[in-house]
C-alpha cells in the first residue's frame, strides 16, 4: 500500500494554487470538474507520485482547520521562503525553528489558515 494524496478543501482555488505553487513549488498536475459546483485540483512535486488535493465547493463560506494539523515542505532557501511569503501578504510565524543544526523551518498560514511547515535542511 503506497500513499496517494491528501485532500484540503479550499474557499477560493485561485489563491489556493497559488499559495501552493508559489510558496510550496508545486505544479499543477490535472484540474477539473466532477459535478456541478466542485472543482478539484491536484498538484504534485514532480519527483513523487504523492499529491496535495485541493477541493473547492461554490459559496463554501467557512473553511475551519484543527490547530494542531499542519502539512510540510521542503524549501531551497528559509530567507528566499521568508520574502516571497512577505511580498505576497501571507501570515506566518516570524520564528526560525532549529531544533538540529541540519534543519530549520517556518509555519505559514494557507488562504485558508491551515499551517504549512516550510523546511531546509542544511547539509
Amino acid at each position: 500500500m503506497g500513499y496517494a494524496w491528501t485532500t484540503i478543501t479550499v474557499r477560493d482555488l485561485e489563491k489556493s494554487l497559488a499559495f501552493y505553487t508559489e510558496i510550496a513549488g508545486l505544479k499543477l498536475e490535472r484540474r477539473f470538474s466532477p459535478t456541478e459546483g466542485v472543482t478539484i485540483a491536484f498538484l504534485t512535486d514532480g519527483e513523487s507520485s504523492t499529491e496535495l488535493e485541493l477541493m473547492c465547493h461554490d459559496g463554501e463560506e467557512a473553511i475551519e482547520h484543527k490547530p494542531f494539523i499542519s502539512i510540510g515542505f521542503t524549501c531551497t532557501s528559509i530567507t528566499d521562503t521568508i520574502t516571497r511569503l512577505r511580498e505576497r501578504g501571507d501570515t506566518f510565524d516570524e520564528t526560525v525553528y532549529s531544533p538540529m543544526p541540519s534543519l530549520k523551518f517556518i509555519f505559514a498560514n494557507d488562504p485558508d489558515g491551515l499551517r504549512v511547515q516550510l523546511i531546509e535542511q542544511l547539509s
